[in-house]
């Protein structure tokens, strides 16, 4: 009857004021209403109210302004039993923000291209100031990360058909429980797909959540930068994952205890069941959870550093799952009675990596609070094949049963650096293991070893972090084949998974992904706006090499079908005019500032900024290098806080770099970044830098950067330019600067403690 009844209204217009307060349907059509500071464009306020948009759009800033400034909140929902349909909303900070209205529902509705920052990480090097952190969130710190919906004390609530890609931040919930997460797809996004704070008894099924990603460059460095498909922190309980595509995310599942459980030992993020989920692709781990009691059942974990992180865990159930291609499977640091049965391992470089700690935090309550010994295993009917260097690598572990398991096709068993307790083998069938002393050690099958001490074990992440597991393509069918044969809608249940079961929804989308999808960690391509999405063309270099003296480039180009021509050209010799998309492109460098833009004709095409263009029309894309030479001339010295503060005694740190440094050094690129000393016996904490400088450049206007960590001033040609002589974390400040000819540079800089940065850029 209320249905009818809704039906039978008249649709409006969406109400000039902003207010809603009655159940109504709004005319169709595009609706410009800006927000600016605290006060949102529209205000749904009310109890037991309807409104269907009949897919109006609600929108901030300009589709063409960029996605950095975009602001304000499009509509604040509050009350009891709203109800939001065939809505859209974008170019804001926060689409949608719902605050204390239990049983509410947003169904069929696209959140797509709201806020998201500009990240400052190029493919060559990482950039601090990427990092995220969604640790603290009892007074709506997350809202600074922006969010296509963040739902707060609003219990009962349900997601449906809802999607937002192009932003950063899906679905975040702080304090809300016993809501559904379904049939939604929360993708490229560059912080986090769902977001969970102190919100239990929640279920999330059927959800694409895949892209959701930063902080990696393929072959070059892997760091992820917190970025996760699933976040799930403090104190977050008893919910039920199932059957989502979580793929090619920072993590894909970031569970962390929480704060409060850091300090005194208590609680955490408990009794969570994910099932049937694909946490594949991911930089660092295609799961971590630490410091908590969760299930992990029937998941496919692929191509991570670590399938499974579970730091100080305890009595965690890790059932029927499939790690492939790990570097890790499965690495838990000071875990405790945590019980590993029935999982496929194939190609990992180690099974299990098992140890604890020599010392904890002296600042960690958790540690004060609780035992933290690595002890209680038990690994039991578990397949091992072809792992690439050893099984179990223990390190500090006692009580370690390893039973009625295969290994089949292994370097060795137990690695040769394993340190342990009461280890115990028993039932366990040897098919294949290429080392023999270690076969012979555990070949009977059944055999109790007390105690063994060794070496500390040896790292297997090079410098750069990345796993050397890392697919190829002689690897690629080995990967492709556990994909195509795994989906858990459909399959019959094993004995073993049958206490964890989720039934599907009769009516739940099948979210993973499909075959011929491009998947593989080599598929995370993340630039300045996050990772990208196959909806545009792109230019993407693969492999740079000096042929004869000059840099050669080869590109894949990326996109949508279609074909591509030659536009414009500079500084660089290609090999084609034009090409098939996709495809590839080979380019040999002549200059330092180099441009190649082409076009390209096929499919619809959307931008990082959601501009679509027609199939048919012709789309610009390209690549660009600006690399102009400056032999700096750098210089270090340790300065003493109470007679050379930089801030507060000018003279006396004035008359410190007029004395010799004690360390200089040339640089063909001033890009630092120091964890600890800038030099070998250097100090930590307490110095000065000056860098200076001299490059030609042709005339144009640019863009002069500083990234510094604490105060930097920056002169150019003696006039200062960027003066920002104050305590601050890794930041990032410009200036436009009209260049032509040689110019002078020097840069001051100090560090005052904790991390320390130093980078410039110029760039057209």
């Amino acid at each position: 009857m209320v249905l009818t009844w809704l039906v039978a209204l008249n649709a409006i217009p969406l109400p000039r004021d902003g207010i809603i307060n009655q159940s109504c349907i709004i005319q169709p059509g595009q609706y410009h209403r800006r927000s600016d500071g605290d006060y949102p464009a529209i205000t749904i306020r009310g109890e037991n109210i309807t409104v269907d948009f009949q897919n109006a759009e609600i929108l901030g800033t300009p589709i063409t302004v960029e996605p950095d400034q975009r602001q304000g909140t499009g509509i604040v929902v509050q009350g009891k039993n709203i109800v939001l349909k065939n809505l859209r909303v974008r170019g804001y900070k926060v689409g949608v923000r719902v605050d204390g209205c239990p049983g509410f529902m947003l169904l069929d509705s696209d959140l797509s291209y709201n806020w998201k920052p500009r990240l400052k990480s190029t493919l060559d090097k990482e950039d601090p100031t990427d990092w995220m952190s969604f640790h603290q969130n009892e007074k709506d710190e997350w809202l600074d990360r922006g969010a296509a919906i963040y739902i707060k004390q609003s219990d009962g609530f349900k997601l449906r058909n809802v999607k937002s890609t192009g932003g950063q931040c899906g679905a975040m919930l702080s304090e809300t429980n016993k809501g559904t997460i379904a049939n939604c797809a929360f993708e490229f996004l560059s912080g986090v797909g769902i977001g969970l704070y102190r919100s239990s008894n929640n279920t999330i099924m059927h959800n694409k959540v895949d892209w959701c990603v930063r902080g990696y460059s393929h072959g070059k460095w892997n760091r992820g930068q917190d970025s996760a498909g699933l976040l799930m922190y403090e104190q977050s309980n008893k919910n039920v994952v199932a059957y989502n595509s979580i793929t090619h995310g920072g993590d894909g599942l970031f569970l962390w205890a929480g704060q409060s459980t850091m300090d005194t030992g208590k609680g955490g993020c408990n009794d969570n069941l994910f099932y049937g989920n694909d946490f594949s692709h991911a930089p660092p781990n295609g799961i971590e959870a630490t410091f908590s009691r969760n299930t992990f059942a029937n998941n496919l974990v692929q191509e991570c550093w670590h399938g499974l992180w579970g730091g100080y865990s305890y009595d965690s159930s890790i059932v029927g799952n499939h790690f492939t291609l790990n570097s890790d499977a499965i690495a838990i640091e000071q875990g405790q009675n945590n019980t590993i049965t029935h999982n496929e391992f194939d190609r990992n470089l180690v099974g299990l990596r098992i140890w604890e700690r020599d010392s904890q935090p002296s600042d960690w309550g958790y540690a004060k609070n609780r035992d933290v010994q690595s002890k209680g295993y038990e690994i039991r009917g578990n397949a091992f094949r072809d792992t690439v260097s050893a099984v179990f690598e223990l390190g500090g572990v006692s009580g370690f049963n390893a039973w009625q398991n295969t290994f089949s096709a292994n370097g060795r068993v137990l690695g040769q650096n394993a340190k342990f307790s009461d280890l115990v083998f028993s039932g366990n069938t040897i098919r294949t293991v290429n080392d023999s002393s270690t076969s012979s050690l555990v070949g009977k099958g059944n055999m109790t070893l007390r105690s063994a001490s060794a070496r500390p074990k040896p790292a297997l992440m090079r410098p750069d972090g990345n796993v050397r597991t890392e697919l190829k393509d002689g690897t690629r069918e080995y990967l492709q084949r556990f994909v195509r044969g795994w989906n858990p809608i459909k399959e019959k249940v094993a004995p073993s998974l049958k206490r964890f079961f989720v039934p599907p929804d009769t009516y739940g989308n099948n979210p993973f992904l499909r075959d011929g999808t491009l998947r593989g960690r080599r598929y995370i391509l993340v630039d300045e706006w996050g990772p990208y999405d196959f909806r545009s063309p792109i230019l993407w270099p693969r492999d740079t090499r000096v042929d004869s003296g000059r840099r050669a480039v080869v590109f894949e180009v990326l996109g949508p079908r279609g074909r591509w021509r030659v536009k414009s050209v500079r500084g660089a010799k290609l090999e084609a005019t034009t090409g098939s998309v996709p495809g590839s492109l080979r380019a040999t460098l002549t200059g330092a500032d180099v441009s190649i833009q082409l076009e390209y004709r096929g499919a619809q095409t959307v931008d990082y900024r959601g501009v679509v263009t027609s199939a048919g029309n012709w789309k610009s894309f390209g690549w660009r290098d600006f690399n102009v030479p400056i032999d700096w001339h750098v210089r270090f010295w340790p300065y003493d806080p109470a007679k050379e503060e930089p801030r507060s005694m000018e003279r006396g740190f004035r008359d410190l770099l007029s004395t010799p440094p004690s360390r200089e050094e040339h640089v063909s690129a001033l890009d630092y970044g120091w964890s600890g000393a800038p030099y070998n016996g250097g100090p930590k904490d307490h110095f000065a830098t000056v860098a200076e400088g001299r490059f030609t450049i042709g005339p144009g206007e640019y863009t002069a950067s500083i990234g510094a960590d604490d105060g930097v001033r920056l002169w150019l040609d003696d006039q200062l330019l960027i003066d920002e002589w104050h305590y601050s974390p890794p930041a990032t400040y410009e200036r436009r600067v009209k260049l032509g000819g040689s110019h002078r540079i020097r840069i001051e800089h100090f560090e005052i403690d904790g991390y320390a940065q130093l980078k410039f850029g110029l760039a057209r």
